[in-house]
């Protein structure tokens, strides 16, 4: 998974490029998981002889997530500290 530098776009909209792995399987190969994590792939797409997967773990790996869950873990750390 990877994540691109946010950025103003020349349609005047912000944005972000996140590339988010997928794969095209038969059935009963194996499904695959996050390299990074171990999060099995999550099926998007189904055909009689083919199957779409895609990376089930795009949480757990957005640095900007990341950062609000470690602002949010830190808030509540001192606001309970401050209430003792």
């Amino acid at each position: 998974m990877s994540f691109g530098e946010w950025q103003e776009w020349q349609n005047g909209m912000l944005g972000q490029w996140v590339y988010v792995p997928s794969v095209w399987l038969k059935p009963g190969d194996e499904i695959p998981t996050c390299p990074d994590c171990g999060t099995p792939f999550r099926k998007t797409q189904e055909y009689p002889n083919i199957a779409g997967y895609q990376a089930n773990c795009l949480d757990e790996h957005d640095p900007d997530r990341i950062a609000q869950t470690e602002r949010e873990r830190l808030w509540l750390g001192a606001k309970a500290s401050a209430t003792v």
